[in-house]
């Protein structure tokens, strides 16, 4: 009687098994799990972070030097007081006008987001290692249920040769105690969680919408700058385009700096969001998963498993029963 319990608990454990993968959804939340970590891999290393952080740092320094100190000596140049320097530029350049007036906020935005990317990072390493560093996101469903099954069978086994079955019991639970600590999916299951809710901070259609918006603006920017409000400006200083653009180098570095950057910059940032925005279905698909619960309930059935089978092992070879014998007078 004894052995049939223990072989119905190992049978349990492993259709428990079958049954969490199947209940957390992990057939459809790894492959969008994998799908995400692949396509945020290149934007999490620490040079990415640190040239986003750059390139932020160098906005800003663009927009400082612009508002308060080449824009006054250019309309010192040409004999205009600063609110007429206003008016002439946001008359006939709108463009470059508000995204002077919206780049700090844009350059918060962003910030915002590179903080979120850099204190995340370790955990995206973590997560990006489930199951190991070297397999996929995808095969931890599949796993889940071949250990479940193997758990049935192994039940079974239990049965049907006692000690035997007892002992790959024994065996198999505590591989699978070993096996978790041994791939560190203690923590790196914890990590992945912290960093699934420090995500929901960026990774939704309003941030991302926001976010399209600033490289608008930023971009409309660049374009009517270069493209029409120097080569405006030179003309009314007397200077050619190549002469506007060495006055500007010289005078004013972080302003040719930026100058000189813009397509990189751009290209960096319109990758990193077009990123963003293809991986919100994947991101909506993953939120609601917790992977440390599945960490510990699979330590917890390797425990059940090996206490089973280390009690079955206890138990006698077989189990006679023992009549009494008959007593002649």
């Amino acid at each position: 009687m004894q052995k049939r319990i223990e072989s119905a608990v190992v049978i349990l454990i492993g259709a428990g098994l079958i049954a969490l993968a199947l209940s957390t959804q992990l057939f459809t939340r790894a492959p969008a799990f994998e799908e995400l970590t692949d396509d945020f891999r290149p934007v999490m290393t620490n040079e990415s972070i640190a040239t986003m952080r750059s390139d932020l740092e160098g906005m800003g320094a663009m927009t400082t030097e612009m508002q308060t100190v080449m824009l006054p000596d250019i309309a010192a140049a040409l004999q205009m007081e600063p609110e007429a320097m206003s008016a002439y530029l946001e008359a006939n350049f709108p463009a470059t006008a508000r995204g002077m007036e919206q780049l700090p906020g844009i350059a918060d935005q962003f910030m915002g987001m590179n903080n979120t990317l850099s204190l995340q990072r370790e955990n995206f390493e973590a997560a990006d290692a489930i199951p190991t560093a070297s397999l996929p996101a995808t095969v931890f469903p599949w796993g889940l249920v071949a250990i479940g099954a193997v758990t049935v069978l192994v039940g079974i086994l239990v049965l049907r040769t006692a000690h035997i079955g007892s002992y790959v019991a024994l065996a198999l639970g505590i591989l699978m105690i070993g096996g978790a600590f041994l791939m560190s999916w203690p923590s790196k299951t914890s990590q992945a969680d912290d960093m699934n809710l420090a995500l929901r901070n960026v990774m939704t259609t309003e941030q991302v919408v926001g976010a399209q918006g600033a490289l608008a603006v930023v971009t409309d920017m660049g374009t009517e700058m270069q493209e029409q409000m120097l080569p405006a400006l030179a003309t009314n200083m007397g200077m050619t385009e190549p002469e506007m653009a060495s006055y500007i180098t010289g005078n004013y570095p972080a302003v040719g700096a930026m100058f000189e950057a813009m397509d990189d910059v751009q290209t960096r940032f319109d990758g990193m969001v077009v990123m963003m925005a293809a991986n919100l279905d994947n991101y909506d698909t993953i939120k609601p998963l917790s992977m440390e619960p599945i960490n510990w309930s699979f330590i917890a059935a390797g425990a059940l498993i090996a206490f089973a089978g280390g009690l079955a092992l206890l138990a006698p070879f077989s189990l006679k029963r023992h009549h009494p014998a008959a007593t002649t007078h």
